[in-house]
């Protein structure tokens, strides 16, 4: 099934970048505050008193495919505590993710059309919509 959108390849090349990123931390080449701003961009927050992170997906409109969802389902007991949570920006967020699992999961995403690339820090957000707003027929 094709993807609800199809992410740019910038957004795809961008993964790897962070997975870079995350590698070079975990080689201790570089720390925590200096990786902070580069994976709260790409929507990876650290959870309080734990090890683990939360990472937010984007869901552009709210418009979500059925496979989409299935996808998340299956990251979230994958990677996750197994709940994933809907937020009042009609985003969608896996909480307990391990950081060198945030990268496995923006990968798995991608193969959907779905980013979690802007969905934290000084960035544009998601675009929320009323149900009614006359996007869908």
């Amino acid at each position: 099934m094709e993807p609800f959108f199809n992410l740019p390849a910038e957004v795809i090349d961008d993964i790897q970048l962070y997975r870079i990123e995350v590698e070079r931390f975990g080689r201790g080449e570089t720390t925590a505050a200096k990786l902070k701003p580069y994976r709260v961009a790409r929507g990876i927050y650290a959870q309080r008193g734990q090890e683990r992170f939360m990472t937010r997906i984007k869901v552009p409109g709210g418009n979500i495919t059925p496979e989409q969802m299935i996808k998340i389902a299956d990251l979230s007991e994958k990677y996750g505590n197994g709940i994933p949570h809907i937020t009042t920006r009609q985003d969608i967020q896996l909480h307990y993710v391990k950081l060198d699992d945030t990268v496995k999961a923006m990968e798995e995403l991608s193969e959907v059309g779905l980013t979690t690339r802007g969905g934290g820090g000084n960035t544009v957000r998601n675009i929320t919509a009323c149900y009614d707003a006359g996007v869908c027929d």
